[in-house]
């Protein structure tokens, strides 16, 4: 337990909807019945790779269907910081 830190890099992109695609991905890792970490450290890579594949696209709204292959597998985790 304890806290932590995910983190991913910064994404030059001006979206919507981030918040709303997170609060889903919390709720999908955590009844995979994953540790708190392990889910801030994947929510955090699904997230910033769709971002990344937002900015790719040139569109301002969140590419969740063109990035639907990230919901079915599991990314290499963002990496973690223990905050004491």
């Amino acid at each position: 337990t304890g806290a932590w830190l995910a983190s991913a890099p910064v994404v030059d992109v001006r979206t919507h909807g981030t918040g709303d695609l997170a609060a889903a991905l919390i709720m999908a890792e955590s009844l995979e019945d994953r540790a708190p970490p392990s889910v801030a450290a994947q929510v955090t890579a699904i997230l910033a790779e769709v971002v990344a594949r937002t900015k790719l696209s040139g569109r301002g709204e969140l590419q969740v269907v063109a990035a639907q292959d990230l919901f079915t597998g599991r990314l290499p985790d963002a990496p973690l910081t223990r905050i004491p």
